[in-house]
């Protein structure tokens, strides 16, 4: 006995090849990315992923984000701004890629919820200066320069580091639950365990602005005279290898004469 089965065809409105028994709604993978970048490209799409806010008027972009909080989603196969987006589907082609919001202080300093904003009243057209500007008003910027967990890229401080070099030497602990304990990966800890990062000692470390004017013309005349490697010079001063290459290479211009 024969079924009757009803005929499909796919959902692709340029294609409407007849589908079949094991195709649920599309021919080929072709079809389908293609229907979804049509459907990416319609207003309809943009604006069902919005929720607009009472209190601050601002359009959040409910859809997926970038890892700076921006909206973002996939069009013609790329990833493109929502509030990029938003400003073209009101202005058309923005002449440059300097699209600001002016919401940022209707939150607290810190709070980058305006960055999901697309409503095309809250953008504006600006430069790089402009942005950086809007940077440090909102406190966006990177801290660089400052010791502990202010710094770019660093999680541990000092104190810390000791705490861990005294735990493994120790082997009171798993390097585990080490790890967990300071909130950090085990790959961290192996890399201090290897001697591949922190390797210096913390107790004698003396940083290169306290040593005196006559320990680094010292240092210089060793250098220069006994071919004495930057690396054994940080080594045994307390101090980076990059501050002995700025000593010894005149970077550093308040050395007394040896």
């Amino acid at each position: 006995m024969i079924r009757n089965q009803q005929v499909r065809h796919c959902k692709n409105d340029e294609c409407g090849r007849r589908l079949k028994q094991k195709q649920r709604q599309y021919c080929s993978h072709a079809c389908a990315m293609h229907r979804i970048a049509a459907h990416n490209r319609s207003p309809e799409f943009f604006y069902s992923m919005i929720m607009c806010s009472i209190r601050t008027q601002c359009w959040l972009w409910q859809g997926d984000t970038s890892k700076k909080g921006y909206g973002a989603f996939s069009r013609n196969g790329k990833i493109v701004l929502a509030h990029h987006v938003s400003w073209e589907m009101v202005h058309g082609e923005p002449p440059s890629r300097w699209i600001l919001h002016s919401c940022a202080g209707l939150y607290p300093a810190g709070d980058f919820t305006n960055r999901a904003c697309v409503n095309p009243a809250h953008l504006r057209l600006g430069t790089a200066k402009e942005n950086a500007e809007d940077r440090t008003v909102d406190k966006r910027w990177w801290h660089t320069g400052h010791p502990g967990r202010t710094q770019r890229g660093r999680r541990l401080t000092r104190a810390e580091v000791t705490d861990i070099k005294t735990l493994l030497a120790s082997g009171a602990i798993t390097m585990a639950d080490i790890a967990r304990r300071h909130g950090v990966d085990r790959a961290v800890i192996y890399r201090m365990r290897d001697g591949k990062t922190w390797g210096h000692d913390l107790s004698s470390r003396t940083p290169w602005h306290k040593l005196t004017p006559e320990q680094r013309a010292e240092m210089k005349h060793r250098y220069e005279t006994q071919l004495i490697p930057q690396k054994d010079l940080a080594r045994e001063y307390g101090i980076s290898q990059s501050h002995v290459s700025r000593i010894v290479n005149g970077a550093i211009k308040d050395t007394a004469e040896y």
